[in-house]
């Protein structure tokens, strides 16, 4: 998992870094040690995901399938672009179940339960599978990010959510957000993953 989640951060690190040093060139904000504070003086806040098999059973309330490989596991690593409400994102995944990921979302947990606010790529064969699909507010971005997932148990997502609701932004900054990567073999999920700020 630490290797994983190594070879991510340096990739991602390389884009980071040229978005914050353009962006602390134009940036007007206060210095400080917390992530607002940071952001306000670079433009960017950078999450940290570990995805799991472990995380799908306790936000699911049950675990996933008996047969689910043991090695299936994902890290991420997420760029918050606060001037345009933007958010880069770059999934890596190992050793998922058969073709491996069919859908992935961004969930938010709320009183609700755990409600998709974006879809990173796929849909349900059979909606009625994912409860809340597509009964959203407006059904924006309900297709995916990206039209369908990649093929193969092993592999990576990367793209960019724009234009974040406010509720969605207050999601991610509190810690309530996450990712779910759904399979065949477990439909509802397979690895999830909480979103906090990288330290």
């Amino acid at each position: 998992m630490k290797t994983i989640k190594q070879i991510l951060l340096l990739a991602f690190f390389s884009c980071v870094l040229l978005f914050t040093r353009i962006s602390a060139v134009q940036a007007h904000g206060h210095k400080g040690g917390n992530a607002e504070g940071q952001a306000a003086q670079n433009g960017f806040i950078t999450y940290e995901v570990d995805l799991s098999p472990q995380l799908e059973k306790d936000l699911d309330g049950k675990a996933v399938e008996s047969n689910t490989p043991k090695g299936a596991m994902g890290a991420a690593v997420l760029s918050y672009d606060v001037e345009k409400a933007n958010l880069h994102f770059l999934i890596s995944y190992t050793g998922l179940s058969g073709e491996g990921v069919v859908m992935a979302h961004f969930h938010s947990k709320d009183t609700q339960g755990n409600p998709i606010v974006q879809t990173i790529c796929g849909q349900p064969e059979k909606p009625g599978i994912v409860k809340d699909w597509p009964n959203t507010k407006d059904n924006q971005g309900r297709k995916g990010l990206e039209k369908t997932c990649p093929s193969g148990n092993s592999g990576y997502l990367k793209g960019k959510w724009e234009h974040m609701e406010p509720s969605a932004i207050e999601a991610l900054k509190t810690g309530k957000m996450n990712i779910n990567l759904h399979t065949k073999l477990n439909m509802k999920g397979e690895i999830n993953g909480y979103i906090n700020i990288l330290n």
